[in-house]
């Protein structure tokens, strides 16, 4: 008992060091390896039984007894790293607001829901297991094939059901994780007195198509709130993904109750982060954004940043007007019109991948590379936004003809929140 007592105070204090990241994927190779031993412990010892009882018993008391060992399949979720990485993910999420964590009733609730979750995962994924298994064994054993034959299509099939049920639940563990990562956000947030939080995708060419279009989204706080409160409470499979719905098509219009706080979908690489907005009045006109003139992004210098119609981020860089090297001559003041009047926004399929937006009121056409105003220009083509908007293009109803010429606080024409 010493030794072991010894043994885990030193790997608390290791772990304790490690980066978020890595403890998730220790985790998620634990968990692979645990589902995917249990499985194939359990279908050699099927593949045995069937071979052993075949010249014995008439195929359909075989398949009887075989399904009846299948119904003692079960798995033992490995869950003594959850803490370490929610508390980690807290840690850092206190961090970058400048506050402390400390464990309270919120993060237990939020600890209890992630393993509520992952009960309800292992209870539908063994049940599926156990499916394909007795599925699998019918076949094969309903084939006019000797024992010898049997044995080889049973290790070939059912290598597919052992591969499968290991990777079902290295995915869904990894949703549960990032979700209640997204929870230990919010719970520091609201701690530390935040009012919006910002969406934060990896751009690359594994983006969602919903993540590309999340990206750089501004969203009040008290949204996410309502968002996690649902999901805590959720009693059910069914409630917890009725209160957080996978995502597959891009979103740029009001969020809905269920969508904001990510994952948003398998695999989902997306995060929030605390956002601050600052004002600043440029060319006789008031942005929003959270960087003010000179300050840096992407080591370029800001001439300012807003926060467009649809509740996006624009951030208008020095070489945003560059154009390559053929500059357009737009005075602030254009661009800031244009991003207040802009109509539409879409994906654009490119390398890297880009967003572009649409102002007909003010013909101008912008191209977004994350929060960065790459190039905005007076298109000649009245097509121009159609051809290149690729995919998710809508039409912002809340937008009027000249309304944003006359106002200065967008913060009241925010379209993309609720």
């Amino acid at each position: 008992m010493r030794h072991t007592l010894l043994k885990a105070l030193l790997k608390s204090k290791s772990d304790a060091n490690e980066e978020v990241e890595v403890l998730i994927e220790k985790y998620l190779k634990e968990i692979k390896k645990s589902g995917k031993e249990q499985t194939e412990q359990l279908v050699g010892e099927i593949i045995v039984y069937v071979l052993q009882q075949a010249p014995k018993l008439s195929k359909e008391v075989l398949l009887q007894m075989v399904e009846q060992k299948i119904e003692q399949l079960g798995y033992t979720l490995p869950t003594q790293s959850l803490e370490s990485i929610y508390t980690k993910s807290a840690e850092v999420a206190a961090a970058s607001v400048g506050a402390a964590f400390s464990f309270d009733k919120v993060d237990a609730e939020v600890m209890s829901s992630m393993y509520r979750a992952l009960t309800w995962m292992k209870d539908d994924g063994t049940a599926d297991t156990q499916h394909k298994l007795k599925k699998v064994i019918a076949e094969a054993m309903e084939g006019e094939v000797n024992i010898e034959q049997l044995g080889e299509v049973l290790r070939e099939q059912l290598g597919d059901v052992v591969e499968g049920t290991s990777s079902y639940f290295q995915a869904v563990s990894e949703h549960v994780i990032r979700q209640s990562q997204s929870l230990a956000r919010v719970e520091q947030f609201v701690k530390a007195g935040v009012e919006e939080v910002k969406v934060v995708a990896v751009i690359d060419s594994r983006t969602s198509a919903i993540c590309r279009s999340m990206h750089g989204r501004i969203i009040p706080l008290r949204h996410v709130v309502q968002q996690a409160n649902a999901i805590l409470s959720a009693q059910s499979v069914e409630e917890k993904k009725a209160a957080s719905r996978w995502q597959s098509q891009p979103l740029f219009g009001k969020l809905p109750p269920e969508v904001g706080l990510p994952p948003y979908h398998f695999r989902c690489r997306t995060v929030v982060v605390a956002y601050f907005r600052q004002k600043a009045e440029i060319d006789g006109k008031n942005v929003n954004g959270s960087l003010l003139p000179g300050e840096t992004y992407k080591d370029k210098k800001v001439l300012f940043s807003h926060i467009d119609p649809f509740g996006y981020e624009r951030v208008v860089t020095e070489k945003s007007l560059d154009h390559g090297g053929n500059p357009h001559n737009l005075r602030h003041k254009e661009i800031i019109a244009g991003i207040n009047s802009m109509e539409q926004l879409g994906l654009h399929d490119d390398e890297p991948p880009k967003t572009v937006g649409y102002s007909r009121d003010k013909n101008l056409f912008f191209s977004f590379l994350d929060e960065e105003v790459v190039t905005v220009f007076h298109p000649t083509n009245k097509n121009y936004f159609k051809e290149n908007a690729e995919a998710g293009t809508i039409e912002s109803r809340s937008v009027k003809k000249g309304e944003n010429d006359e106002k200065s606080d967008t913060e009241a024409r925010q379209t993309g929140t609720a």
